[in-house]
């Protein structure tokens, strides 16, 4: 089980948050979207960035 420690609400009405332990470092950002269409012509826009991290992983 991973325990993150959380940030408050940010700018953008997301919050961050990061898990660290001596072998691990996980930044966590989540993103609140008033709809699905937001969420996937963002996610659209950002599919090539996706794709070049999974690649990298």
């Amino acid at each position: 089980m991973l325990f993150f420690n959380s940030f408050s609400e940010g700018t953008d009405g997301g919050i961050d948050a990061i898990f660290e332990d001596k072998n691990h470092k996980i930044v966590l950002q989540c993103k609140r979207y008033s709809d699905f269409n937001s969420l996937y012509q963002q996610l659209k826009n950002l599919e090539f960035h996706i794709l070049m991290l999974c690649k990298v992983f």
